[in-house]
């Protein structure tokens, strides 16, 4: 199982720093800080943390176990992922389609709400070419139009 410590040791390993200079970068001058904290079972204080992080450019949820992603340090404390090209791409087309952000957290599970959704795929003949498209709207709000009389008026 990881540890904090061991995770420590192995970033250095890898990245060819020794504990020694560890301990100098983050202020503490004992050269065994490392193993001592491993045999006594305390914890490495918050401030530590953020300044191994730093070093080693990974998230403090990386060096507490707390995550296997490294991530990557940041300032504001925030986990910073590498993303796939599509990744990004579904990313930013959810931020641009924020009518659309409800639904998709419901198929993704991750809405709380109890709304059913359906989709509607638009294709009527109108004057004005406009484009067919998906309309994502919840139970309710279909009810109110299922059983609507024909019309040349918007519906919505």
């Amino acid at each position: 199982m990881d540890t904090t410590v061991s995770r420590i040791k192995q970033l250095a390993k890898e990245q060819g720093r020794s504990l020694s200079y560890l301990c100098r970068q983050i202020g503490m001058s004992s050269r065994t800080y490392f193993t001592d904290i491993e045999r006594s079972g305390r914890t490495i204080p918050a401030d530590k943390i953020k300044k191994l992080a730093r070093i080693f450019d990974v998230s403090a949820d990386y060096l507490l176990c707390q995550t296997d992603e490294k991530g990557s340090y940041s300032e504001s404390g925030r986990l910073t992922l590498s993303l796939t090209g599509h990744e990004i791409k579904l990313i930013n087309a959810y931020r641009s389609q924020p009518s659309m952000q409800t639904a998709v957290d419901k198929l993704l599970g991750l809405s709380e709400s109890d709304d059913e959704y359906v989709s509607l795929y638009v294709a009527a003949h109108s004057d004005d070419n406009r484009q067919d498209a998906f309309v994502v709207m919840n139970k309710d709000q279909w009810k109110k139009i299922e059983n609507a009389p024909e019309t040349d008026d918007p519906l919505m």
